[in-house]
């Protein structure tokens, strides 16, 4: 547990530009291994994770609303965002996103975890509700 404080006090210590950047390689990846999963629903598929990684906490802060807008390159100031993480009953959506992270390959799942870590950190806080839903997704 001490190892994964580590990883994230590593995370929420990058700069914005490099936790974009980490963000940005980590989306493209994990894209193609959800692709080869369930071609035509990879986009899909991928906002539930992000959803349920946004949500993991219950709260969507300005700097996580700030963060995907950039991530992605849309406009979530009008509440998009919030409507987007509100659709998701956590526990259907963990067991979602369970089910999807066990069915990707290696690469695809460290692409996710990596790229979830980074939605968990633009915040700068990393928080109990979030730390549980990280190492869940990890296993």
């Amino acid at each position: 547990m001490a190892d994964l404080q580590k990883v994230f006090d590593t995370y929420t210590a990058l700069s914005d530009a490099a936790l974009l950047k980490t963000a940005r390689q980590n989306l493209a990846v994990a894209l193609k291994h959800l692709r080869k999963y369930r071609e035509g629903d990879e986009n899909e598929l991928l906002s539930a994770i992000i959803a349920a990684a946004l949500g993991a906490d219950g709260e969507l802060s300005d700097k996580e609303i700030s963060f995907m807008s950039e991530l992605l390159s849309r406009d979530f100031s009008g509440g998009g965002l919030a409507r987007l993480t509100a659709r998701f009953d956590s526990g259907t959506m963990r067991e979602a996103v369970d089910r999807v992270t066990d069915s990707v390959d290696q690469d695809g799942k460290r692409a996710l975890c990596a790229l979830c870590l980074c939605i968990l950190a633009s915040d700068r806080n990393v928080s109990p509700k979030e730390n549980e839903f990280f190492l869940q997704l990890m296993q």
